[in-house]
């Protein structure tokens, strides 16, 4: 999430600034581990190759909030859970994580508003 929040932050989300800050974060002291796959290297590239069907399912169920209005925070654990709900993790696991992370770094409405959203998405994906 704090790879995409920079990103957004920045207004570049875009392939070639994700390598980049993913370079970065791989490079950090405690995750110099080069044989190591990074599960998050997989949501931040996988948010932005599907960024354009991620935010049209969030424009389209969050009823009444226009993408960037809303915070960057629950937009971005809005996308990350999205793009793992397409991705066929469990549903209930991707909403728990969602508004886990909205309690620890969102406002305190942020949780709340961010399972409703994904409740409606889940709900769409069980109906398809």
């Amino acid at each position: 999430m704090q790879i995409l929040y920079g990103l957004d932050l920045q207004r570049s989300l875009k392939k070639d600034a994700a390598g980049k800050a993913l370079e970065r974060k791989k490079n950090e002291k405690n995750l110099k581990d080069k044989n190591c796959n990074y599960y998050f290297e997989t949501l931040v590239l996988g948010v932005i190759e599907n960024l354009e069907k991620i935010d049209k399912n969030i424009e389209k169920n969050a009823v009444s909030w226009h993408l960037y209005r809303m915070p960057i925070v629950d937009r971005n654990i809005l996308r990350i859970a999205i793009f793992e709900i397409f991705k066929e993790l469990p549903t209930g696991i991707a909403i728990n994580e969602a508004v886990e992370l909205a309690k620890e770094y969102g406002s305190a409405k942020s949780s709340s508003f961010i399972n409703g959203v994904l409740s409606k998405i889940a709900e769409e994906e069980e109906a398809n």
